[in-house]
């Protein structure tokens, strides 16, 4: 969790974008790992919207990732018969 929450703050400051004032915001600045374990790991609504503008102009685009393997893998079909 950590890893990705301090890879959305080094990608916003790569962007340009600057802290974020509101508590439950992944840019909210923090002094100490333990405050960064209490933070969000998700964007307030205005930065979302900014770091979505932004990382688009740049190129990049978010995605959501997978909760779990099931998720993760198509659904399996089932193998075909074949008449004798």
């Amino acid at each position: 969790r950590r890893a990705t929450q301090e890879g959305l703050r080094v990608m916003t400051m790569l962007l340009e974008m600057s802290p974020c004032p509101f508590p439950l915001c992944v840019l909210v600045g923090y002094e100490k790992t333990e405050d960064l374990d209490r933070m969000s790991g998700n964007f307030c609504p205005p930065n979302l919207d900014r770091f979505t503008r932004v990382a688009g102009k740049a190129g990049l685009r978010m995605i959501e990732t997978p909760v779990s393997a099931a998720e993760a893998a198509p659904a399996a079909e089932p193998a075909p018969v074949l008449a004798e």
